[in-house]
């Protein structure tokens, strides 16, 4: 990668900063290519915590779905 100009020192200081605040700083070693890699190493950990949030999410509907059935059977 050819040297950054200011503008993008400036840029991937803050993004370094930022992911470094979100607990990714351990894969920052001061080279571009790093914080590209951490941008998505977060970006895949967003997705495997939506999928799980998602999964958690159906248990709660299937919980409360079986919740009013069985309310229904002692209101008949």
């Amino acid at each position: 990668m050819p040297a950054l100009t200011p503008a993008q020192a400036a840029t991937y200081a803050q993004v370094s900063e930022a992911l470094d605040e979100e607990g990714y700083g351990d894969l920052l070693k001061g080279q571009p290519v790093d914080v590209h890699d951490a941008v998505a190493q977060m970006r895949l950990d967003a997705e495997q915590m939506t999928a799980r949030a998602e999964q958690l999410e159906q248990l709660l509907t299937d919980a409360d779905a079986k919740a009013a059935v069985a309310r229904s059977k002692v209101d008949d």
